[in-house]
C-alpha cells in the first residue's frame, strides 16, 4: 500500500502528542475519556457461573470462542452488550485478546470483569474502532519487552489522546480501512493456506523416503509392523537399540536469562532443536562461578533428541551443525551415540521428523 495513494492535507499542525505526531490543521486531540464512556464489565464469581441464563462474555470469547458460562443473575443494562457493540479487553495477550471488538453474536450477553463496554460516545463507530486500534498499538508498543499479556487501567486509558475529525471524514476512513484490511486478511488467509499445503507436502515427501525409498520401481515385501507396512525388499527393520550404542542426557544448571559472550559457557534451551535444524543462538548463559562440565559440551554432527516438551514438540530431533564453542547439552535433550555403520545420522533425522514416528503413549 504505497503512500502515493493517500492525497496529503493542505496543512498540519503539531497535535502535542507524541504517538500522534503532526494532524490536519483542523483536526483535533482529545483525551479518550472526554470521547467515551468506559465501563468495566461484571465481577462474577466463580459460584454465580452456569449452564443456563444470559451468557458472560470473557476473554476468550472476543476472538470467536463458541464456550460460554452463563448467569440466571439480572445486572443492569450498562453490563449489557448486544451485536454489534463496541468492547475494549483491557488484560488480555497482545496481538489477539488486547484491544477493541466489535461483538460478533446475537442476543444479549453480559460483559466480564478484564472487558469494557465502550458507549455514550459522540462519533462514528467504526471510526471509534479503528482509533482505538492505533490507541492499541501505542500502549503494546510501551509495554515493549512484556512478555504475552498486556493491560491497562481505566484511567491510563481515558488519558491517551486520539485524533478528532470532521463525521464525514470519520466514516470515509472508517469505510477505507474496512475495505483494505478486508483485502489484506485475504491475502494473509491465501498465503497461510498455501504455507498448510507446503507442510503437507513435505511431510508426504520425507514419509514417503524414509519409508518406501526413491524407487518408484523397487520390489516391496511386508515389513511385519503395521503401522510401516511394506517396504524395499532389500531394507530390513531394526529395533532402535540396535543403532545405538548409547544414550546420555544433558545437565541443566541454574542459568542466567540471556545469552552468553562468545568466551562464556551456555547451556542449550529446547528451541535449540527445531525441526531437524540446530540453532546454536539458543541457549542461556552459565553463572561465572559455576564450572562446567565438559561432558556435556555439544559437538559438530551430534544427533540431538528433545525428551520433554509439548506432545506435539517431543521427540524433535536435529544433527548439530555449525555449533558454538562451550555449548553444553541440557537434562531435557538426549544425545545419541549411533552407528553409523549402520545408519547415516541425516537419514534418521528425517525419520523422526516422519508423522510415522510417534512417541509411545505412557497412558
Amino acid at each position: 500500500m504505497s503512500a502515493r495513494r493517500f492525497k496529503p492535507y493542505p496543512t498540519y499542525k503539531d497535535s502535542g502528542v507524541e504517538w500522534l505526531g503532526e494532524i490536519p490543521t483542523h483536526w483535533e486531540a482529545k483525551p479518550l475519556k472526554h470521547v467515551a464512556n468506559f465501563t468495566n464489565g461484571f465481577a462474577f464469581k466463580p459460584d454465580e457461573w452456569g449452564l443456563e441464563g444470559t451468557p458472560i462474555i470473557r476473554i476468550e470469547n472476543l476472538n470467536g470462542g463458541e464456550e460460554f458460562n452463563c448467569t440466571t443473575r439480572k445486572l443492569p443494562t450498562r453490563y449489557c452488550a448486544e451485536r454489534g457493540e463496541l468492547l475494549f479487553g483491557w488484560s488480555g495477550n497482545r496481538g489477539t485478546s488486547f484491544g477493541p471488538f466489535l461483538w460478533w453474536r446475537d442476543g444479549t450477553h453480559y460483559v466480564n470483569q478484564h472487558i469494557f463496554r465502550v458507549a455514550e460516545f459522540n462519533v462514528d463507530k467504526p471510526w471509534m474502532y479503528w482509533a482505538l486500534r492505533g490507541v492499541t498499538f501505542y500502549v503494546e508498543k510501551q509495554a515493549h519487552g512484556i512478555i504475552g499479556m498486556v493491560h491497562i487501567t481505566r484511567g491510563e486509558l481515558g488519558l491517551v489522546p486520539i485524533p478528532i475529525l470532521p463525521r464525514h471524514e470519520q466514516e470515509l476512513i472508517a469505510a477505507f480501512l474496512d475495505r483494505e484490511t478486508a483485502k489484506i486478511d485475504a491475502l494473509v488467509a491465501r498465503k497461510e493456506r498455501l504455507v498448510e499445503l507446503l507442510q503437507e507436502k513435505r511431510t508426504a515427501l520425507i514419509t514417503r523416503a524414509v519409508t518406501k525409498g526413491l524407487d518408484p520401481n523397487v520390489l516391496m515385501k511386508d515389513s511385519g509392523v503395521e503401522w510401516l507396512g511394506e517396504i524395499p525388499t532389500h531394507w530390513e527393520v531394526l529395533n532402535a537399540g540396535r543403532i545405538i550404542n548409547r544414550i546420555e542426557q544433558g545437565w541443566s544448571p541454574v542459568a542466567e536469562d540471556r545469552r552468553a559472550a562468545a568466551d562464556e559457557w551456555a547451556v542449550i534451551k529446547l528451541s535449540a532443536i527445531a525441526k531437524g535444524l540446530f540453532l546454536s543462538i539458543e541457549h542461556k548463559a552459565m553463572p561465572a562461578d559455576l564450572s562446567p562440565d565438559t561432558r556435556y559440551e555439544i559437538r559438530e554432527g551430534d544427533f540431538l533428541l528433545t525428551r520433554a516438551n509439548t506432545p506435539e514438540l517431543v521427540g524433535d530431533v536435529c544433527v548439530v551443525r555449525n555449533v558454538r564453542p562451550r555449548l553444553m547439552l541440557c537434562d531435557l535433550v538426549y544425545r545419541l551415540d549411533l552407528r553409523c555403520d549402520r545408519v547415516v545420522p541425516g537419514f534418521l533425522s528425517y525419520w523422526f521428523l516422519s508423522p510415522d514416528w510417534t512417541v509411545p503413549d505412557r497412558g
